[in-house]
């Protein structure tokens, strides 16, 4: 695992990105933080640095992963977050309520889940079901966050000038929308044509959509993050949908990560915050 994640930073360096990577061993007391109420599935878990939330423009905001042994760790790279406000006087924080220690329903707490950024501040927030039927049923689970998740952060972020909309995905693909979703770049997305329940935003009704195999999912390939227009990093094991997506003259870059993945179930896009980005 310690070998993929190099390898990750190292096709983020080559590509021009500066990388924040702790490699520091992070002191018994982060190691224990959420011990106390959530056992010995309660420790730090470091490398998940996307739990922490997500940049939209200049505004990043801090919202929580639905497992809650990883919610806390933005402790690892605090100081890098503090030094973009310090040195940005246009940055701005927000932050969703800490979900523990307290009874959550689902173990979720108030959390939108996982999400996708698009073109002209759109981001969609995805919800996993198990079943079609569950999708009016607010007491039924979803597998990535909540419905008043969502609404918190369209609350937060429609002052700036962004658009939260909602779609709902069959969770027996994967238990998040970005591991099952990759946007490429403007106007190229890739979803099994079976994943989505709901209808994506009607501006996006013109995207091309490549399919991916239910079989490259299992090793991440949903899971990516570009480099830029043209360059997207894609977990190495995922032939055929690298050739799709080269086919559309995008350089891939591919990093091996089915450790990582066969692991912990997260990926390459889990595995990265991006704090700055030239474009939206």
């Amino acid at each position: 695992m310690a070998q993929e994640l190099d390898a990750l930073a190292d096709a983020f360096r080559q590509a021009g990105a500066h990388v924040i990577q702790n490699k520091e061993d992070p002191p018994a007391e982060v190691i224990n933080y959420t011990y106390g109420w959530l056992g010995k599935y309660g420790k730090h878990w470091a490398f998940h640095a996307q739990a922490f939330g997500e940049v939209f423009g200049n505004v990043l905001v801090n919202f929580h992963e639905t497992q809650p042994s990883i919610r806390y760790n933005c402790v690892e790279y605090i100081e890098a977050f503090m030094g973009l406000v310090e040195n940005d006087p246009n940055a701005v924080w927000l932050t969703m309520p800490d979900p523990l220690p307290m009874p959550t329903a689902f173990g979720v707490g108030l959390s939108p889940g996982d999400i996708r950024i698009f073109p002209n501040k759109l981001i969609v927030v995805g919800h996993g079901v198990h079943n079609p039927a569950y999708i009016n049923d607010l007491s039924k689970p979803r597998s990535s966050g909540n419905e008043l998740g969502a609404e918190v952060l369209r609350r937060m972020l429609k002052p700036f000038g962004w658009r939260v909309e909602q779609v709902y995905f069959d969770a027996n693909y994967g238990y998040h929308i970005d591991c099952l979703m990759p946007v490429i770049r403007e106007g190229l997305l890739a979803v099994n044509e079976n994943v989505l329940l709901t209808p994506l935003p009607k501006e996006l009704a013109d995207w091309e959509v490549i399919n991916i195999d239910p079989e490259e999912y299992v090793i991440g390939a949903g899971n990516t993050t570009p480099l830029s227009r043209d360059a997207i990093i894609i977990t190495a094991g995922a032939k055929q949908f690298i050739n799709e997506v080269e086919k559309r003259g995008v350089n891939v870059v591919p990093v091996p990560f089915d450790t990582v993945y066969s692991q912990t179930g997260s990926g390459i896009h889990c595995a990265t915050f991006s704090y700055w980005r030239e474009d939206d």
